[in-house]
């Protein structure tokens, strides 16, 4: 069905957005498939071979990994390592803040507004 090929390549570059690169690719190589094989070229428009071949190349660049987004996610023991660490660290007093050390005149004078 060649004259569904752009509502296709709309899925395929919202997968792609959405990490899913591997399916994505997948579209896309369906539709070149299937542009090979139709023999009507009235279903297709200029901007839409330049769409697909954008995000063909799009897709070639960006390594396929198996986690489904383009960043990587943090692990939950990283971020809850990390937490701890901070609030251990402030309830111990450690945390060293600019404001709290020296006198009250000499942090008014380091503002951005000191004279």
């Amino acid at each position: 069905m060649p004259y569904l090929s752009a509502y296709k390549l709309q899925r395929a570059t919202l997968l792609a957005n959405s990490g899913f690169k591997a399916e994505a690719q997948s579209y896309c190589d369906a539709l070149v498939a299937t542009m090979k094989t139709t023999k009507a070229p009235a279903y297709y428009h200029p901007t839409f071979f330049g769409e697909l071949e954008d995000l063909s190349n799009r897709l070639r660049q960006v390594p396929i990994q198996n986690s489904g987004s383009w960043m990587a996610k943090p692990s939950i023991e990283k971020v809850s390592g990390s937490l701890l660490s901070k609030l251990s660290s402030f309830v111990a007093g450690d945390d060293s803040d600019a404001a709290s050390q020296g006198s009250g005149r000499d942090a008014a004078e380091a503002g951005p507004f000191a004279k």
